[in-house]
Formats: C-alpha cells, sequence, structure tokens
C-alpha cells in the first residue's frame, strides 16, 4: 500500500508538492521524489552517471561553421547551434550538386506517397534530360543553370495530372516545364503533353 500523505518533499529543490493521484483518489506505488519534470532530469541524470562511473561532458571548442567558442554537452557536439549546423547542411549540399537532387527525388517522392495511390522513383534531371529542357506547357526551352532558383525559366518537375486529382507519381506522369507555367497552372489538370497553356 502506497503513502498517503498529501505532500512530499523535492530531492533537488526542496519545495513541497503534491503528487498526481488516481481516479480513486490513492497515489500508487510510484516513489515520489522530485516535483516536476527538470528537477527529475537532473536528480536522475546525476544518479545513472554515478552509477555508470560518468561524469557529465562539459568540452570547450570551437563550431565548426561560425568558429565560436561554446560548451559541448556531448562528445559528438561540434556545431554551437542548430542554426549553424542548417547552414552547414546547405553549404555542403551546394558543394555537391548530386545529393541535392537525390534529396529533391527523395522529398517530392514522400510528398507523392501522402496523396498518389501509385509512386516511383524519379530523377528530375533525367525527365528535364528526356524533355530536352523544354516546357511542355509553353514549349520554351528551360535554363539548365537556374535549377532550384526563383526565375521564371527555371525547370521544374510538374505533374501532368495533379496529384490533387488523383495523378500518379510515375515517369508517365510527370514532365518538365518552366516555373513561371507550373506556378501559373497550380493544382490544375490538363492531361496531355503540348497544349500551349502559356502562349
Amino acid at each position: 500500500m502506497a503513502d498517503q500523505q498529501s505532500t512530499f518533499k523535492c530531492e533537488r529543490c526542496g519545495a513541497e508538492y503534491q503528487p498526481r493521484r488516481n481516479l480513486d483518489g490513492t497515489i500508487g506505488k510510484t516513489k515520489h521524489r522530485v516535483c516536476s519534470v527538470e528537477c527529475g532530469r537532473s536528480v536522475y541524470c546525476k544518479k545513472a552517471y554515478a552509477k555508470r562511473g560518468h561524469r557529465p561532458v562539459r568540452i570547450a571548442r570551437s563550431c565548426a561553421h561560425c568558429e565560436r567558442s561554446f560548451i559541448a554537452t556531448q562528445s559528438t557536439n561540434t556545431y554551437c547551434s542548430t542554426s549553424c549546423q542548417e547552414a552547414a547542411r546547405r553549404i555542403r549540399a551546394n558543394e555537391c550538386p548530386e545529393k541535392k537532387e537525390a534529396r529533391r527525388a527523395r522529398d517530392a517522392r514522400r510528398r507523392a506517397l501522402k496523396r498518389a495511390s501509385t509512386v516511383e522513383r524519379i530523377e528530375p534531371i533525367k525527365v528535364f534530360e528526356r524533355d530536352g529542357w523544354i516546357c511542355h506547357l509553353c514549349g520554351i526551352k528551360t535554363l539548365k543553370s537556374k535549377r532550384g532558383m526563383l526565375h521564371p525559366r527555371a525547370p521544374e518537375l510538374e505533374h501532368i495530372i495533379a496529384l490533387a486529382d488523383g495523378g500518379t507519381h510515375t515517369w508517365g506522369n510527370v514532365a518538365c516545364a518552366c516555373s513561371s507555367c507550373n506556378r501559373a497552372k497550380g493544382a490544375r489538370s490538363f492531361g496531355q503533353l503540348g497544349l500551349g497553356f502559356a502562349a
């Protein structure tokens, strides 16, 4: 039978607190030691480190991105913040275009899985090369150098029958489109190639 006293004293901060109770009003079999999650993390982490013979990691390091000094709380931390980590990841992606395109293809496939019944692994660059880097809506040649940029003639992967209308993410339902046509078309479906949409 658990102790039915109304208040307990926190091991870490010394504050008195009332533990959660069951529906029948009993406290339960849990040993109450701390008043909050923060106190619990502090107490139990210290006990776990002491039991394993470890001490919390605190290493003075220089950030691998901005070179600012910071205190690392894990031995694997090399960045001072998540923003520096994301900035370094973007730089690495720009240095390796193949990885960037692979990530784009993976993200497009993930989005398609949420809406389409049939999904294939599609590489946008191969679709653009198949279509000769020509927009299938207006017939104008897109600019390969503007891929991934906010430019009217940047090539983008476009679904002929929109996913919102039940289209599939397959090689037969995707085509090259310029950014301006793709934005103007939106989520509408046309169902065939070369309609001269923007003409």
